[in-house]
C-alpha cells in the first residue's frame, strides 16, 4: 500500500488525505484477507496421509513429486482447528513449495506416517 501511495505521489505530485488512505485500506485489506482464506480452503485435503505419499523413492504431495533424498524437513503446524503441512525448503518454482491444509485432529497421524515412511526427514513444528 505504501509503494502504491508513493508511486501515486510521484506521478501526480498530489497527496491523499489520511481519510482517503484509511478508506482505501479498509476496503482492500478485507478483500485480500477473503482471498487468502479462499486459497487456504481450496488447498484443504480430507486425508493428509493419502495426500502425502512416499513410494518408489518419491515424495508425492498432490501433483508435486520430489526425490526422497531431497526432502530433509517437513513443516507441520497447528493453528486453531487447521493444520498446515509444507516442504518450505523444497521449492517447485521460486517462492512456491508443496503445501496443504487439513483438520488439526489428523496432525499426529500425519507425523507418525512421515516418521515411518521418511525417517531421514526432520519434522518442524
Amino acid at each position: 500500500m505504501i509503494v502504491a501511495y508513493l508511486a501515486y505521489l510521484g506521478l501526480t505530485d498530489e497527496s491523499l488525505s489520511i481519510l482517503v488512505l484509511s478508506g482505501i485500506t479498509n476496503l482492500l485489506l478485507p478483500l485480500y484477507w477473503t482471498n487468502f482464506k479462499q486459497e487456504e480452503m481450496n488447498n484443504r485435503v480430507s486425508n493428509p496421509v493419502e495426500h502425502f505419499r512416499i513410494e518408489n523413492n518419491l515424495v508425492t504431495i498432490g501433483d508435486s513429486k520430489l526425490l526422497v533424498e531431497k526432502v530433509k524437513r517437513v513443516a507441520i503446524d497447528v493453528q486453531d482447528k487447521v493444520a498446515y503441512c509444507s516442504l518450505p525448503f523444497n521449492h517447485i518454482k521460486p517462492g512456491i513449495f508443496p503445501n496443504f491444509t487439513f483438520a488439526s485432529e489428523q496432525a499426529d497421524e500425519l507425523k507418525r506416517h512421515i516418521g515411518l515412511k521418511l525417517p531421514s526427514a526432520t519434522i518442524i513444528e
